[in-house]
């Protein structure tokens, strides 16, 4: 049964002009009487049978009035009143494929589909006399066949329609990726329906309106565009990107569910019916399924260059667990690397394993801070963090990216070799140091290049009394003492050796005094103003130290070299620094280079 509702569609006042056909290029024009006068919209055996499709005001309609020669609707309508809208799959369906037809058979088999079989004409006996006349007279062939080719169409393919099996599936176990399957439309008769433009989007089943806890791979995002095919459309594959229920909705458009009625316009004047703009139907998945993200974590380590023995710590930040519970995870450092790994580079085994907590907060985000030390025995190169939070209950597995730039830090072992000339002497005596500079890296694994300087210090202090009277620099508090040398900060390119740094001539009148030389190796990435490592040897070591005795006392000679930094800037064994005479090149030991 048809159902009417009556829409607001403004009439179009338009004039049929009688005995003439109306249509424009391409349209089926009516069709001819047996003595083979043209009477345009007028055709059939009695009376006046609109036998095919008429143009009122550039609006293609079908009659489905019929006088019979004695019912009173003698006229075409004049104009198009406003219509109704009806409810009727298998006429918007018939109007919505073949109102636009070029052809004549289609056009009369129409006009007969919708009178007599569908039932929509006021006379259906007169329209099937009509038909019947029609298929004696008209020198058109296959009527029948036409006709009979457009109900089994019709029947197979008219609304409503159906949600064949639209589901969500889960492809891993654990609800962070899946697909949906059974996409598309299926007619009463139970045919796929193809060509109709539609959207799938993913939707929060507990709040349609908030944001879906997933997207579509093939977009990135939760809506995708697709046209319904002959066949079910099925491995859409989704990726949760948040922890809720999730549930999808097909919103197919292009739907024939209503025809358009227009009234008698004037006393006399037929019926018409035509397509309305196509509708739509919406379906959705009932079940749904719950989905778990996959966290996304992002880390930085906190110093690129570390010594060995030095403190290695990573901050991380985490979003997409669920909300409001903790999640066991595992922080390892792995290396040494002799480049910057990468995406493909064999792990090997963790140098360093610190576990920690991830606990999510009421938005399923979270932040935190590792830290270890790396052991003293730890080599030189590149190291890289990778983090995992641990599969439970509430959350999936997670793994940061391995092989990030971000996540690296360069391990290395400068070191400032130092030798004080003479670690007696007496005043008037002139005193300096030997510096060897070794393990300089001149680079960051993010490609920042290095500045390494060097600068020292030379301080005094009275010398104490030891065993048997003599003087002595053992137990002073150098952090007390006098500097009365400052050795200037010079940029050095290699690894080298200086000699004669930080001259210094002991005051005639000196007295019972010690001197030491304390040096500073200074590693800052260009352009930055944060030293990204400072290896520094304080004053004090007793290789670095020398004792001013009285006139006429013992000299001995300078013990062997320790581990300490630079001062200025005497003459070179064989290697130059950056800023002095001459320019030199120092002597390169070692490097450490960018995968």
């Amino acid at each position: 049964m048809s159902k009417i509702r009556r829409v607001g569609i403004g009439a179009a006042v338009v004039t049929v002009v009688a005995g003439l056909s109306l249509f424009g290029g391409g349209v089926a024009s009516a069709v001819i009487n047996p003595a083979g006068v043209a009477h345009g919209l007028v055709a059939g055996i009695v009376g006046q049978h609109e036998l095919g499709i008429m143009s009122v005001g550039g609006q293609r309609v079908v009659c489905i009035d019929e006088s019979g020669g004695s019912f009173g609707y003698v006229s075409a309508p004049s104009y198009l009143p406003a219509p109704a809208l009806v409810e009727d799959w298998a006429a918007a369906y018939a109007l919505q494929r073949w109102l636009a037809t070029g052809d004549d058979r289609e056009a009369a088999a129409l006009y007969m589909i919708l009178g007599a079989d569908l039932g929509l004409n006021s006379n259906p006996s007169e329209v099937s006399r009509a038909w019947n006349g029609l298929l004696t007279w008209s020198s058109l062939g296959g009527l029948d066949g036409v006709r009979a080719s457009m109900l089994a169409e019709i029947s197979a393919n008219q609304g409503p329609y159906v949600n064949h099996d639209l589901k969500l599936r889960i492809t891993d176990g654990v609800g962070r990726v899946g697909v949906v399957d059974g996409v598309g439309l299926v007619s009463t008769a139970g045919v796929w329906q193809s060509g109709y433009p539609a959207t799938l989007t993913l939707l929060n089943a507990d709040d349609p309106s908030g944001s879906a806890p997933a997207v579509w791979d093939a977009t990135g995002t939760a809506t995708m565009s697709l046209t319904t095919a002959s066949t079910a459309i099925d491995g859409l594959a989704w990726t949760a990107v948040g922890t809720g229920s999730l549930t999808a909705r097909l919103d197919a458009g292009g739907i024939a569910q209503y025809y358009l009625l227009y009234p008698s316009p004037q006393a006399g004047q037929q019926r018409t019916v035509a397509a309305p703009i196509p509708g739509s139907v919406t379906f959705f998945d009932p079940d749904g399924v719950g989905v778990r993200n996959i966290a996304t974590l992002s880390t930085s380590v906190e110093s690129a260059l570390v010594v060995p023995g030095g403190v290695v710590a990573d901050s991380w930040t985490a979003v997409g667990g669920s909300p409001d519970t903790s999640q066991p995870a595992l922080a390892e450092l792995f290396g040494p690397f002799d480049v910057q790994p990468t995406a493909s580079t064999p792990m090997g085994s963790a140098a360093v394993s610190v576990p920690f907590t991830v606990d999510w907060d009421g938005d399923g985000e979270a932040s935190g801070r590792v830290e270890a030390v790396l052991p003293a025995s730890a080599d030189v190169g590149f190291y890289t963090w990778l983090l995992t939070l641990a599969a439970d209950g509430s959350n999936p597995e997670s793994v940061s990216d391995w092989g990030v730039v971000a996540e690296t830090v360069l391990v290395a072992d400068p070191r400032v070799v130092t030798r004080v000339s003479s670690q007696e002497a007496m005043p008037g005596d002139v005193i300096s140091d030997s510096v060897e500079v070794s393990g300089l890296v001149d680079v960051l694994p993010d490609g920042t290049p290095v500045t390494v300087t060097v600068s020292g210090e030379l301080v005094s202090a009275p010398a104490l009394v030891g065993q048997g009277g003599d003087p002595t620099c053992q137990g002073i508090d150098w952090s007390r003492g006098t500097r009365v040398l400052d050795i200037p900060e010079v940029v050095v390119t290699a690894d080298g050796v200086f000699e004669g740094v930080g001259v210094y001539a002991v005051p005639a009148d000196s007295p019972r005094v010690c001197y030491s030389y304390g040096e500073t190796l200074t590693l800052t990435p260009e352009a930055g103003s944060t030293p990204a490592l400072v290896v520094e040897h304080a004053a004090g070591d007793v290789a670095q130290t020398t004792l001013i005795w009285n006139p006429g006392a013992r000299i001995r000679s300078g013990g062997p070299g320790v581990a300490g930094s630079v001062g200025p800037w005497g003459p070179l064994a064989g290697v130059g620094l950056v800023g002095l005479a001459g320019g030199a090149v120092w002597l390169v030991r070692r490097r450490f280079v960018r995968g």
